[in-house]
């Protein structure tokens, strides 16, 4: 599969034209998934929160000797 993008390759300079740029082959390298930016916010979001909270509630509890 190829995409539209700009040719920023080394040997010459970006003009602004769209060019083909190869993408990297299935596998790892590109991801198992294909999810929208906002997915991944939320979910990195909410594993700020749940980690907090987990915190939170363990300072919380008086500690036992």
């Amino acid at each position: 599969m190829r995409e539209a993008g700009l040719n920023v390759a080394g040997r010459e300079l970006p003009t602004g034209v769209p060019v083909v740029v190869e993408r990297p082959p299935p596998g790892l390298g590109r991801g198992i998934f294909v999810v929208s930016p906002l997915a991944v916010e939320l979910v990195s979001f909410s594993l700020v929160l749940v980690t907090l909270a987990y915190y939170g509630f363990r300072l919380r509890r008086p500690r036992r000797r």
